[in-house]
């Protein structure tokens, strides 16, 4: 009798191993794309051509103001802009294989150069 509760108590534990490693081993994919941008402060320059560099994350395709963005096989990007006076805004929107979205906004200022 105290046996079969010792044998009920340890595959209890290991259910609840099991669980516990599935959901750790599927976070990224419950969690969604994301988007790290290396030059994320907003910027008053002057104007000219800038660079944007970041990285994605379990994503498949990223966009730039509706453009679609190269993106390496580690997630890396990195695409030059050319500003113009007054503010500049880009909306860079990740998309995972799943259909769901992540966006972010850069904006940058540029001082008119007169």
């Amino acid at each position: 009798m105290r046996y079969k509760w010792l044998k009920t108590a340890i595959f209890a534990v290991f259910i609840l191993f099991v669980i516990a490693y599935a959901l750790y081993s599927a976070r990224h994919i419950i969690i969604g794309p994301k988007i790290i941008l290396f030059n994320k402060e907003n910027v008053i320059m002057q104007e000219g051509v800038i660079t944007i560099s970041g990285k994605i994350e379990n994503a498949s395709e990223l966009r730039v103001n509706n453009f679609k963005v190269f993106v390496d096989e580690n997630g890396y990007f990195r695409e030059r802009f050319f500003v113009i006076g007054g503010d500049n805004v880009w909306v860079f929107t990740a998309k995972d294989k799943f259909g769901r979205k992540n966006e972010e906004i850069l904006s940058i200022t540029v001082l008119n150069s007169k």
